[in-house]
């Protein structure tokens, strides 16, 4: 017969399986060994419950419960909308949630993190701007029996929760498009735009697109990290545009960083000659679209992350495991998103409202 611990184990592994599910992640999940009174069987709904008490205990689990959202910046609108989701979440749960903006500084991002890491939070959403350099603060927040969920950028330390796009195989579907618009061009020759290089989602990018763009011939003459900032892309765009002006075109993350591209493509007066492809599609980059100065995005369910988020977050609190005790991650799906369908496009064309 399982023990205790294995049964609340696979408890919450199923539970968080049926939340992400429900934003149209897929799922994994891994365990790590707490002691068998850690969860007692009676962790999450019992078997039989009615609405009305199935309910109450959602919203006594997160009464009063103190939840920050410290992204990497909430100056773009993809992390501006997932706040507005939260707050209206959280809020409607009777928890306390807060979010604090970074603007694009990793140490700012830290010393945010670990301020609320002191004033006992009890459970953290976050980014990660590099694959390491936010790992001493999940680890610290787990051990203080604080929860963790991560959006969209994975860190080496796994977080109790992790949703978000998967970035190789967006990588991989876009640069298969590349590689049909190259070879209709008569050109073979990409750059990339990544964005801190050492993020996970660059990284990632790495692992679909070069190996696509190998297999079809194509050169990469050029490939940069731009911070994810659209003046420093826009400056790395010009001068490889003025090395290569008969480039294909360029395999950009995010939009913010391919709307800064799309400027020095125009402005080098070879807009329509020189395609740019890239992740997400807000409002800002649909209008881009529109008018040619971008090419084809891949659209993912931008908001099914933060329902996702929502739901583990739901889930970490009415199972009650310990903080870092077990970890799942999800994924969101994606669209390759162009003129001839970007209306129609689930996800695609968000923004702040």
């Amino acid at each position: 017969m399982r023990n205790t611990t294995t049964k609340s184990k696979i408890l919450a592994a199923s539970l968080m399986t049926a939340a992400l599910a429900l934003s149209g992640c897929t799922v994994s999940t891994s365990s790590a060994t707490v002691g068998a009174s850690a969860v007692s069987e009676q962790a999450g709904l019992p078997v039989a419950v009615d609405g009305a008490k199935a309910r109450s205990m959602v919203h006594d689990s997160l009464k009063g419960k103190k939840i920050a959202y410290i992204p990497m910046s909430l100056q773009f609108d993809l992390t501006a909308m997932w706040g507005q989701q939260f707050k209206s979440l959280f809020g409607s749960l009777g928890a306390e949630y807060s979010e604090s903006d970074p603007a694009n500084n990793v140490d700012t991002q830290i010393r945010m993190i670990d301020s609320r890491i002191d004033d006992g939070v009890d459970l953290l959403i976050i980014q990660n701007p590099d694959v390491g350099v936010l790992s001493q603060q999940v680890q610290r927040a787990q051990q203080q029996g604080i929860y963790v969920i991560s959006v969209n950028v994975q860190g080496t330390q796994s977080s109790d929760a992790y949703v978000g796009s998967d970035h190789t195989a967006m990588a991989q579907d876009l640069a298969e498009r590349m590689a049909n618009d190259c070879k209709a061009a008569g050109k073979d020759k990409v750059a990339i735009v990544s964005g801190f290089a050492t993020d996970s989602n660059s990284i990632e990018a790495d692992k679909g697109w070069e190996p696509v763009f190998k297999k079809h011939g194509l050169k990469v003459v050029s490939k940069q990290q731009s911070n994810y900032d659209a003046t420093k892309a826009n400056e790395i765009a010009t001068v490889v545009l003025q090395q290569n002006p008969d480039l294909c075109g360029f395999a950009v993350i995010f939009d913010v960083t391919a709307l800064g591209v799309a400027q020095a493509v125009e402005t080098a007066g070879l807009k329509g000659k020189v395609g740019i492809y890239n992740f997400d599609a807000s409002r800002t980059w649909c209008d881009a679209l529109a008018d040619g100065r971008v090419t084809a995005g891949a659209a993912y369910n931008a908001s099914g992350i933060a329902v996702a988020a929502g739901y583990a977050a739901q889930e970490l609190f009415l199972v009650g495991a310990p903080a870092g005790s077990r970890r799942v991650m999800g994924y969101v799906p994606h669209v390759l998103a162009d003129k001839s369908n970007y209306k129609t496009v689930p996800g695609a064309c968000y923004g702040v409202s």
